[in-house]
């Protein structure tokens, strides 16, 4: 049997006893019925909304479930249009006015499932997306560049037969007004509420209880700094938007500890965070790498932080945990233990030079001139600890004790044959 394909149709030709048998098989989607087409003029499932420019409810959410066995890849609409949907939109958007900040994001209410988005805008042409960044699952969809008029919406599931229940969201939260002069500003981040059991998560990593102060970057509806307040902590959110600021209150004053949080309307770069006893973040990526070295810079060694979603580049993280399908990334900023430190021991004098990368350290202790063999360093906040042997003698030192700018204070194990000793350990920094 030979196969030939054109276009749509595979020709199927047979040699049998001589004779050539032609058997043509039309892969049409109306035929077979894998498929079929998404129409915008079908009453949509979950109604019709008319939302303009600056648009006072914002953001307008509905509950809605991805539905329907069309496989939207094989109508070809668009590249990025996949999933399986049904004929029907889930919602209309007659839209008033520029639609340069106007964003469509879908989430799902359990995390593992995967979700796509399918909009036609008023020219009639698609756009879809499967997953808004790395690291989500959920989509996101831009439209400032199509303008006013009607935009039909789907929410798909990427795997047949999957039915997804989330939120859909319109919204022109990337659009920011600044009340007295009407200037407005970009956002760096688009709100997107973390799950109540990735909080939760966050919350538990970085022990937060009685005692702490927690600043939430991004602070978004405020769940992060309620959940810790929740836990016996005081904190503050810090958020661009004058929306999120206000659902922010609302939400604690309905939780019972606005007495114990605020909320301030700011840039958080600009933000003054260095009291905090631990930092939280839902931002992105980029936003993460520009963040680092004013976390590093600006915050008290041992301060605990906590991403949702995003790392820090080639600071590795100091845990990693997944919670249903969403990473939890979280860091213990370190002491800066970089330079040479001098210190005396059992009347003999100790020479230790440090070389850091974020937590991570390189030790070399030289004492009676010689080098003594460093077993194990670790850098843990203001924490640095070490065991080394000398091994002229076979003598064996612990040295643990708490970096404060230009000193370690702290206390020395000495093991010498039978004989146990311990001393205090103050070393102090020579040059850096």
């Amino acid at each position: 049997m030979k196969v030939i394909k054109l276009n749509s149709t595979i020709f199927h030709i047979f040699l049998k006893k001589g004779v050539f048998v032609l058997l043509i098989i039309l892969l049409s989607h109306n035929l077979l019925g894998q498929s079929g087409n998404l129409d915008p003029s079908i009453t949509p499932r979950y109604g019709t909304v008319n939302l303009s420019e600056g648009f006072d409810t914002d953001p307008y959410t509905v509950t809605v479930s991805s539905e329907g066995a069309i496989d939207v890849s094989l109508i070809g609409i668009c590249p990025g249009c996949r999933g399986f949907a049904s004929s029907s939109p889930d919602l209309i958007i007659n839209w008033t006015g520029s639609s340069e900040h106007l964003r469509v994001f879908f989430e799902a209410e359990e995390s593992d499932r995967d979700a796509t988005l399918i909009i036609q805008a008023p020219n009639g042409s698609w756009i879809g997306n499967d997953d808004a960044y790395s690291g989500s699952r959920n989509p996101m969809i831009d439209l400032r560049s199509f303008g006013a008029g009607r935009y039909a919406v789907w929410v798909a599931s990427y795997r047949a037969s999957d039915r997804i229940r989330g939120k859909l969201t319109v919204t022109e939260e990337n659009k920011k007004p600044i009340g007295e002069n009407g200037t407005t500003l970009e956002l760096d981040v688009p709100f997107v509420p973390t799950t109540l059991e990735v909080v939760n998560a966050m919350l538990d990593v970085t022990h937060v209880g009685p005692g702490d102060y927690v600043i939430d970057l991004g602070s978004g509806d405020g769940r992060i700094v309620i959940g810790a307040a929740k836990r016996g902590a005081f904190g503050h959110g810090i958020d661009l938007n004058p929306v999120r600021i206000r659902e922010a209150e609302e939400n604690a004053e309905q939780a019972g500890v606005s007495d114990k949080v605020i909320f301030i309307e700011g840039d958080l770069f600009d933000a003054d965070f260095s009291k905090a006893t631990v930092v939280t973040m839902y931002l992105l990526s980029s936003v993460n790498l520009r963040l680092r070295p004013v976390l590093l810079e600006r915050l008290r060694p041992g301060t605990r932080v906590v991403s949702h979603a995003f790392t820090m580049g080639d600071w590795k993280n100091d845990e990693h945990h997944v919670v249903e399908g969403r990473n939890v990334y979280f860091w213990i900023i370190p002491a800066n233990a970089r330079g040479m430190w001098t210190w005396n021991t059992k009347g003999s004098e100790f020479q230790m030079e440090v070389s850091q990368e974020y937590q991570n350290i390189s030790v070399n202790i030289v004492s009676s001139n010689h080098n003594l063999l460093v077993r194990k360093s670790l850098l843990k906040g203001e924490r640095i600890c070490l065991t080394a042997v000398d091994e002229t003698n076979n003598r064996q030192y612990v040295f643990s004790g708490r970096i404060e700018g230009n000193q370690i204070s702290g206390m020395a194990q000495i093991r010498d044959g039978n004989v146990r000793a311990i001393e205090t350990w103050t070393a102090t920094l020579v040059t850096r």
